[in-house]
């Protein structure tokens, strides 16, 4: 295990206990600019990610969903969500999770999504994932009438993309679900799902899972099917199998 990964995990760690110890037990809910929600227990598992981190990598940057980005200029750029579903948080709905991603030269080579409310910690680095220690893969389905599909923000999707795509892309696969925020990339990891289509999104949802499925043999890749970076917008997650057949819908 890298030094980078035993450091990510040990920050997820102190980050869950936080956490869990606000969850369902009503917390004061603001609202920022933006109209997103933050608790005290968002701010708090940020500072300790971040103070977790610095104490092994004082050099390197950060770019957090709740303090914005550093002001160094590393190679090494940490991407942190401390509660990636807020909303399901506030609400006391068990799927909400820790995010935490290394970035090196526009290329993930961490990430740690934890889960504490269902038990779940998934992690990857060196071209492995795990979940809960044990080895993850990705599913081999490869007929979208035989995959499940995860979808989300459909109410800001993208207005170059016809409605008319969507339901037609419906109409092919299987199961549409529409988990939110991290659950649905860990059912991809982990082969329960084949693939997540989420649109207006911020680099820091998402950089941590990006690597965790690419890490268990997936595919990630926004809506025009270039490579993730920090100005992303919108994701199709999948297990490489059907990434192509979904993207020919998301096409204008």
């Amino acid at each position: 295990m890298s030094e980078f990964l035993k450091t990510a995990l040990l920050a997820a760690s102190c980050a869950d206990e936080i956490s869990m110890k606000y969850f369902r037990n009503d917390v004061a809910v603001e609202i920022k600019p933006d109209q997103s929600p933050v608790t005290v227990a968002d701010r708090e598992t940020e500072r300790v990610i971040i103070a977790t981190i610095k104490a092994d990598f004082p050099d390197h940057g950060f770019l957090g969903e709740e303090t914005g980005k550093s002001s160094n200029s590393s190679d090494y750029v940490w991407i942190i969500d401390p509660i990636d579903g807020t909303k399901n948080f506030i609400r006391n709905i068990p799927l909400f999770g820790t995010q935490i991603a290394l970035m090196h030269k526009d290329k993930l080579i961490v990430g740690v999504s934890s889960m504490p409310a269902i038990g779940e910690l998934l992690y990857a680095a060196n071209g492995e994932a795990f979940l809960n220690g044990k080895s993850v893969r990705v599913s081999d389905i490869s007929e979208l009438a035989q995959s499940a599909i995860s979808f989300a923000g459909l109410n800001r999707w993208p207005e170059y993309i016809p409605q008319a795509n969507l339901f037609n892309l419906f109409s092919s696969i299987d199961r549409v679900r529409a988990f939110g925020d991290c659950y649905p990339f860990h059912l991809v990891a982990t082969g329960r799902l084949e693939a997540v289509v989420q649109s207006m999104i911020h680099i820091w949802d998402i950089a941590a899972l990006v690597a965790i499925i690419e890490a268990a043999g997936g595919k990630c890749t926004d809506f025009s099917g270039d490579q993730i970076g920090i100005d992303s917008t919108n994701l199709l997650a999948s297990n490489g199998e059907i990434h192509y057949q979904i993207l020919d819908y998301l096409k204008p």
